[in-house]
């Protein structure tokens, strides 16, 4: 790829940002509960999908999960059965369209709505791609839901106040992406907000 080609595509990102962000002004969506829409490349959504251990076995939850590609992918190339939640109604429709041209609508499900009002309880793996700011927020929505097992992936953006299980840089064709790994070792109920990911075999029995 050209520097100019390289230059071109990096304005075109800085256009998507800047129009996703007029969009949240417009729609009133709260800030810190809002995230431009950047597409993720397809090469950083299998190293998100493979970091995440994603499989045949899995509901994949994807949190604000824009045109619909990281399902996709997750459907037909990892056999995982997938919920995306997205809430603004014209990436909704490029996603539903894009699923129903695949064929995927058996092994790919879409809600128009706000992430935080979903429950997550049923999801194996959670994929996100949001700002840092919005993670922080969806922690004690994870807390309270998420089950023992469940994998967390982030895109660039990590959850703060959690030490993640491992992270991998990943070569982009502009610039590097960061990916980060949660594990929730403790079923909900029994989980303590200042050490979500603790390990249940060295509790005492007074913590749970």
């Amino acid at each position: 790829m050209t520097m100019l080609s390289r230059l071109k595509k990096a304005f075109k990102l800085q256009r998507q940002w800047e129009e996703d962000i007029d969009h949240i002004r417009r729609a009133r969506i709260e800030p810190r509960f809002a995230a431009p829409y950047v597409p993720t490349p397809l090469n950083v959504v299998r190293e998100m999908l493979s970091f995440g251990e994603v499989g045949k076995d899995d509901l994949l939850y994807d949190l604000g999960c824009g045109d619909g590609r990281l399902l996709l992918t997750a459907a037909i190339e990892y056999g995982a059965r997938c919920v995306g939640i997205e809430i603004r109604e014209d990436l909704v429709e490029v996603a539903t369209n894009a699923i129903r041209k695949a064929g995927m609508e058996s092994r790919v499900s879409l809600i128009h709505g706000d992430m935080f009002q979903q429950d997550l309880s049923e999801a194996t793996a959670v994929m996100l791609y949001l700002l840092s700011a919005v993670n922080v927020h969806l922690k004690p929505k994870f807390e309270r839901e998420l089950r023992a097992g469940t994998r967390i992936v982030c895109h660039d953006f990590g959850i703060e106040g959690w030490g993640p299980s491992a992270s991998k840089e990943v070569k982009g064709r502009i610039m590097k992406h960061m990916l980060y790994l949660y594990r929730i070792h403790l079923p909900a109920r029994s989980r303590t907000l200042d050490n979500p990911n603790i390990d249940p075999d060295r509790l005492r029995p007074a913590d749970l």
